[in-house]
């Protein structure tokens, strides 16, 4: 059952079947906040910022529900025996089976959790800087107030060498 090069695993009956379980309502609750990245995305470029509460509420229920898998997969691996130390990954458990389909499956969602959390945080710092962009815009174009230092020395580009003048004089 194990590869050469792993340690024994024992696992109860059926333990496979609750990890595809525990993969497709991982994949669907990613499927959902996939949709609600783009219905949150797509209100942002459609400019109706006061309807950002309904796909919030729903991005935040989805975030709640990836981090109870984090108990779900801590369940599952708390099954599982083996000789010297726990398994510490359902990816661990696979490999160790030498189940390379279900150990391609983890890694696919693996990497869509990456994108999916990427995506979102991607949207959040744009709404967060729709939010402020008059403000930044009349900071910017009049060079008076300070400089919020978001990004650091990154941003540098925008602050004027020269006193004086505006940044709307220097591209006239």
């Amino acid at each position: 059952m194990a590869g050469d090069n792993s340690v024994s695993i024992d696992l109860p009956e059926g333990w496979l079947e609750l990890v595809d379980r525990y993969f497709d309502n991982l994949e669907n609750t990613l499927n959902a906040l996939n949709e609600s990245v783009d219905d949150y995305r797509a209100l942002m470029v459609a400019g109706r910022f006061a309807d950002f509460a309904r796909p919030t509420a729903v991005m935040q229920q989805l975030v709640v529900e990836l981090e109870s898998s984090l108990d779900h997969r801590t369940h599952l691996l708390g099954q599982v025996a083996s000789e010297g130390s726990r398994p510490r990954t359902i990816r661990g458990v696979l490999k160790s089976l030498d189940d390379g389909v279900r150990l391609l499956r983890a890694e696919e969602l693996s990497t869509r959790i990456g994108e999916e959390r990427l995506r979102a945080v991607v949207q959040f710092v744009a709404q967060f800087h729709l939010a402020e962009t008059g403000k930044d815009l009349v900071r910017i174009l009049t060079r008076s107030g300070p400089d919020p230092g978001t990004y650091g020395a990154g941003m540098r580009m925008l602050t004027p060498k020269s006193s004086g003048g505006g940044l709307m004089d220097e591209a006239a």
